[in-house]
């Protein structure tokens, strides 16, 4: 028999596993995107193989999944996959033919139920404003992307146009009744332009104060934000902060108008009290070399996190022996007790 003790113990060491994942469609590995890689690791069969044997590994740990850049074909196999583990498997592709229609997914094992389930076009999840200020678009759309002779759209018009979804679950674990929020979401990479990306964190942030009861149902968030811890972005969704782009969304005062958004936390940033060297250490001819990190699992306050997985030292330009260009980030996270009887 176990003593109170002992079973205290495990019944706060117990929780949920969370992992994202950006895999990158095999349309943009090559040697066009990675002309600094060693071929063999750009050979999507084989990376496929590889990225199948660490989706399994979770799998295996019973894990809640959120990929991201998953194309039509590849999306196609995990279903198979994932039905044959007893997992439900949700997906969102909205890309191009150029990218392999990719798009993102949630998965999950069946020891979870779907309580709610929404899948939205960011973009559209609210009546974006018109501009007041006309002139001052053209003197600042240029500066963030550091480009001429392109100044016809707006902040608000460059938001609307792109189709990047988030898929939100309300899940309950049938172990303990315990239910939460989980999305997935990829920020369309347009780094050059803080300004666009801050707008997409604000539209997120809004989103899950709505479905969450501004915060009171435990959520998290994971996915490719493109967005790294110096950033403003990162600042709206941990300190809800744009203090340094307010001059220019002042040509919004409805979007920003005065409202109690969460302070999400960050669980590299809980455990270790910093984010991550990187998870994502590339080069292209276009951008030249990066390396830092882009990818998050942000939690609201009620939930506590128990551990994440250490990443290993990234030595050489990926995908190299690991099979993408971004790791896997992963957290086992803890929903409190008393958040559950509320809900």
């Amino acid at each position: 028999f176990m003593s109170s003790k002992e079973k205290d113990y495990i019944n706060l060491t117990k929780g949920d596993y969370f992992v994202t994942w950006n895999i990158e469609t095999p349309f943009y590995c090559n040697e066009d995107h990675h002309p600094r890689n060693e071929k063999n690791h750009l050979n999507n069969e084989v990376r496929w193989n590889k990225i199948k044997d660490k989706i399994i590994n979770e799998i295996n740990c019973e894990s809640i999944i959120c990929l991201q850049e998953v194309c039509r074909e590849w999306c196609c196999k995990l279903y198979k996959i994932f039905n044959d583990k007893n997992y439900t498997l949700i997906s969102s592709l909205y890309g191009t033919k150029k990218n392999g229609y990719m798009g993102i997914c949630i998965t999950f094992p069946n020891k979870y139920s779907i309580l709610d389930c929404k899948i939205e076009r960011v973009s559209e999840l609210y009546k974006l404003p018109e501009k007041i200020n006309d002139n001052y678009y053209d003197i600042h759309y240029n500066y963030f992307w550091g480009l001429s002779g392109y100044k016809t759209e707006d902040y608000m018009d460059i938001v609307k146009s792109r189709s990047n979804t988030v898929i939100a679950l309300k899940l309950e674990n049938k172990n303990n009744n315990s239910s939460f929020w989980v999305l997935n979401y990829h920020m369309p990479c347009i780094w050059r332009n803080p300004i666009i990306l801050a707008i997409y964190c604000i539209i997120i942030q809004k989103f899950v104060r709505k479905i969450s009861n501004n915060g009171d149902i435990p959520c998290i968030i994971l996915g490719d934000f493109n967005s790294q811890p110096s950033s403003v972005q990162y600042e709206i969704m941990t300190n809800y902060s744009f203090d340094s782009i307010k001059n220019v969304l002042g040509d919004y005062p409805d979007f920003i108008k005065d409202e109690e958004f969460i302070n999400f936390i960050s669980v590299y940033k809980e455990k270790f009290n910093n984010e991550p060297i990187c998870t994502n250490y590339a080069y292209c001819e276009k951008n030249g070399i990066f390396k830092g990190t882009l990818d998050y699992i942000f939690v609201t306050p009620n939930i506590t996190v128990l551990d994440v997985d250490e990443l290993f030292y990234q030595k050489y330009f990926l995908p190299n022996e690991w099979p993408s260009d971004h790791l896997m980030i992963k957290a086992k996270l803890k929903i409190k007790d008393f958040y559950h009887l509320k809900n």
